[in-house]
C-alpha cells in the first residue's frame, strides 16, 4: 500500500489529535526530515557520538511525560511521512528532539541472527533503561 493511501487512512484519527499532539506531530515530521539528511551525510560513528547533554539528576516527572510525548510522536509521523523513516532515523530523530530539551539518552546499533542465519540489524533509543523507539529489541546485542 501507497504512503499516501496509508496517511489517508490515517486522517480521520489524526482529526481529533488534541492541539498539543497536532504540533509535536509536526515537531517530529521535522526531525525525521532532519534526522534522514544528517544519517545521509554522517557515517555510523558520527550518528553515535553526536554531543549529548549531561543528564538530569535526579529524574524528574515532567522528563518521563516529554520522553513519552517524543516516543508517540516520532512514531505517529514515521508510519505518514513519504520518505525513509527506518528505525534508525526515528531513534538519531528521537536523541537529537530530546537533546534539544537538555535530555540525554543512548542510540543503539545491534544486530541478531535471523531464521536463516543471516544477520538483522537494528537501531533503538535507550532513556533511562527504557526503550524509546525501536520497538521490541529482544534478541539484539548492541555493538561496541
Amino acid at each position: 500500500m501507497s504512503r499516501i493511501l496509508r496517511l489517508i487512512r490515517k486522517l480521520p484519527a489524526a482529526i481529533n489529535l488534541a492541539p498539543r499532539e497536532w504540533l509535536d506531530l509536526v515537531h517530529a515530521v521535522g526531525a525525521l526530515r532532519h534526522a534522514l539528511r544528517q544519517t545521509r551525510r554522517l557515517s555510523a560513528g558520527q550518528v553515535l557520538a553526536a554531543p549529548q547533554p549531561a543528564p538530569a539528576q535526579p529524574l524528574p516527572e515532567a522528563t518521563a511525560r516529554q520522553v513519552a510525548r517524543v516516543r508517540i510522536a516520532v512514531q505517529r509521523a514515521a508510519s505518514i511521512v513519504p520518505f525513509r523513516s527506518d528505525c534508525l532515523i526515528q531513534a538519531y530523530a528521537a536523541r537529537q528532539w530530546l537533546a534539544e530539551d537538555g535530555i540525554a539518552s543512548d542510540l543503539k546499533l545491534g544486530a541478531r541472527r535471523d531464521a536463516k542465519g543471516g544477520l538483522d540489524a537494528h537501531a533503538w533509543l535507550v532513556w533511562n533503561g527504557e526503550v524509546v523507539t525501536g520497538g521490541d529489541i529482544s534478541g539484539f546485542q548492541p555493538f561496541a
